[in-house]
């Protein structure tokens, strides 16, 4: 289930539901169910459509209240359910909380420093100086974090004026708790995948294959939420390479390259 903020200003925000459907379905008619409540429950807007095989459903929201960084603003979270039915009555029911804004990020040339551009955000169009730190696993039994010590650290981070966390390409994607915290508290995420300062073997189908299952299946999982800002394709990785290739003069590919430069970013974009 993705959310998307397509575009928005004072009176109205246009927005995009991404319901993909899985399972055997044998020729049953299928409709799609959408409402979207408000902070405070109220109905904002509702859509009934045919499903097939997945939907893509375009709201219009009247009079929206954006969600913002911790130092901007507030972080009103709508509520989004989505019911799958067939012709015998509820086949299924998601819900999630969702935040309506957007992010860019804007590499225009900078005019006072000639030959230099800018790397900077925008979120819902106002420029935001980005301030964080890396998050790394907090222990390395990943899978042992209690829940209190998610909210404690990031908790942390916005006490101490962050608006931004780095998921550090050499740790895990974390997990669902982390990013509804970061949508709670109003901290943009800049989300790496998980290649860190290391060869991969892109000339590998088996291996590309694996990559490609994982990454889309965290991109579904996470491009609803409001805190997501950026995906990073790699750690240091390139950037090592550059420079061991600036020092030595050797001119050897990079093993992975492909996986940053081709694979990853098609499948951010579709």
């Amino acid at each position: 289930l993705g959310f998307e903020t397509l575009s928005l200003s004072d009176a109205q925000a246009n927005v995009r539901v991404t319901v993909d459907l899985e399972g055997s379905r044998h020729g049953r008619r299928l409709r799609l169910e959408i409402t979207l409540s408000d902070p405070e429950g109220r109905l904002a807007v509702s859509r009934k459509v045919e499903a097939l095989g997945g939907a893509s459903i375009d709201l219009a929201i009247d009079q929206p209240r954006l969600w913002w960084t911790a130092d901007q603003g507030d972080q009103p979270l709508y509520s989004l359910t989505v019911r799958l039915f067939d012709e015998d009555g509820l086949l299924d029911e998601h819900s999630r909380r969702v935040g309506i804004r957007t992010v860019t990020l804007d590499p225009s040339p900078d005019p006072n420093e000639p030959g230099a551009s800018f790397f900077r955000f925008l979120l819902n169009g106002r420029l935001i100086f980005a301030k964080g730190a890396c998050w790394v696993p907090p222990t390395s039994f990943v899978a042992e974090v209690e829940p209190d010590r998610y909210g404690r650290l990031l908790g942390d981070a916005v006490g101490c004026n962050m608006n931004m966390i780095r998921v550090w390409g050499g740790g895990v994607y974390e997990p669902d708790l982390f990013y509804d915290l970061c949508d709670e508290l109003g901290l943009l995420v800049w989300q790496d995948f998980m290649f860190a300062c290391a060869h991969y073997p892109d000339g590998d189908p088996a291996f590309v294959e694996s990559v490609r299952r994982e990454a889309e299946d965290q991109i579904r999982r996470l491009r609803g939420h409001a805190c997501l800002a950026l995906w990073c394709g790699n750690n240091e990785s390139q950037a090592m390479h550059r420079i061991n290739a600036d020092i030595t003069g050797d001119s050897t590919p990079l093993s992975g390259e492909t996986i940053y430069d081709d694979v990853l970013p098609a499948l951010v974009e579709a």
